[in-house]
């Protein structure tokens, strides 16, 4: 482990983990500005799935941007800053559209950050121990953000609704200084110079891999998205207690937390990513089917263990297949397009899982998920079969 954390790697894992600490802090100061401004509840909806809109419309564009330039450094500086800006727009909010604003803007400054520390990232160290690099990525993102609405709340209760968004707009002005001070302005490899952005996109969707990829990361985000927004509606209406569905929620992410730098290391060593990607991805649909069966505490501690340990399995995969991939495409373009169908997917999966809830029930939200996931591994399977027919 020593050997994988350089201080160059260091700083980025720091640099990742306060960005996202930063952005977990708003979460419940969210909803309760809307309503603090007298907005309503579709400017509510609108402001959560701000940044998430924001991300997918741009992601692919700034990544393309990225490859041509390759320097990932004044992108991350860049992303941070409008961030910052987002923060102190939403601190000094006087009405509710103004939030919503504020989180499309937030999303812009998200989808000049992202592709950028992935390539910094990769290119940190050797090649044989990258996958082990963006394992422990996604680990500062996962521990940076679930810190953040525990401590949102406090402040909440501490001031009002607008100091953690004052609070984001301090860390990510911290986290500015930091990639000016400590991130160098060096041009990375791979930049694709002479491509237009419709040839750059249209080369990355036409690889079978990237395209099952894409099709599996939108499902499995749609059904992510159903999880986090349901779960609890779905467990209070089978008897299960808040304290109990907020544990099962956590017991998820830990899972996904733990098993990021194992498994990582796994594929660094004897490669499979398909293997692992497609086995992880299997178990979080049985995990989804579970849910819908679960009936009482032990089937939704069942369901949330192995959809926590499939996600833990399957994003390491994921991220060593879109790096061996996108170093042939362009790395930041590969990354952008595959993480715009995350965005688009986990922005979906709770309005269209609201409105079935409104004719189906909860259920009908996570039938929803449960199809989606179905349709990801059959589109990642019959994209890869394309690839052996070539």
């Amino acid at each position: 482990m020593n050997r994988i954390l350089s201080s160059r790697l260091s700083l980025l894992l720091l640099i990742h983990a306060f960005a996202f600490f930063s952005s977990g802090l708003t979460v419940p100061a969210v909803s309760i500005g809307v309503r603090a401004l007298q907005g309503s509840a579709l400017l509510v909806g609108m402001a959560f799935s701000g940044v998430s809109l924001a991300r997918a419309l741009v992601l692919s564009w700034s990544g393309h941007l990225l490859d041509r330039v390759a320097r990932p450094r004044w992108f991350l500086l860049g992303g941070a800053l409008v961030g910052s800006v987002s923060g102190l727009w939403m601190a000094r909010a006087t009405e509710a559209w103004m939030l919503v604003v504020g989180r499309l803007l937030q999303g812009l400054g998200m989808a000049f950050y992202l592709p950028a520390i992935y390539v910094l990232v990769v290119y940190a160290g050797p090649e044989q121990t990258e996958t082990r690099r963006l394992s422990l990525l996604n680990v500062a993102f996962f521990l940076g953000f679930s810190a953040g609405p525990g401590l949102g709340g406090v402040l909440m209760e501490l001031w009002d609704w607008r100091a953690p968004f004052w609070a984001m707009a301090g860390i990510l002005l911290l986290v500015s200084g930091m990639v000016f001070a400590g991130v160098p302005d060096r041009t990375v490899a791979g930049a694709r110079r002479s491509r237009s952005f419709l040839t750059s996109l249209a080369l990355v969707l036409r690889d079978p891999f990237v395209l099952g990829l894409f099709l599996l990361r939108l499902g499995i985000a749609f059904g992510r998205g159903v999880v986090m927004a349901f779960l609890p509606l779905l467990g209070l209406s089978r008897g299960l207690s808040g304290a109990e569905v907020g544990g099962y929620i956590t017991l998820q992410l830990v899972l996904m937390t733990l098993f990021q730098y194992p498994v990582g290391a796994l594929i660094d060593r004897y490669r499979r990513e398909v293997v692992w990607i497609a086995l992880g991805n299997t178990m979080v649909v049985f995990g989804l089917l579970g849910f819908l069966l679960a009936q009482g505490s032990r089937g939704f501690f069942l369901a949330s263990l192995i959809t926590g340990l499939g996600g833990g399995l399957a994003i390491p995969g994921a991220l060593a297949l879109m790096t061996q991939r996108g170093k042939r495409l362009g790395l930041a373009s590969t990354v952008s397009v595959l993480e715009s169908a995350f965005a688009i997917g986990f922005a979906s999966g709770p309005l269209v899982g609201g409105m079935l809830a409104e004719f189906r029930g909860v259920e009908g939200a996570f039938l929803a998920a449960l199809g989606m996931g179905m349709l990801a591994l059959g589109g990642f399977a019959l994209a890869l079969s394309r690839s052996r027919s070539r």
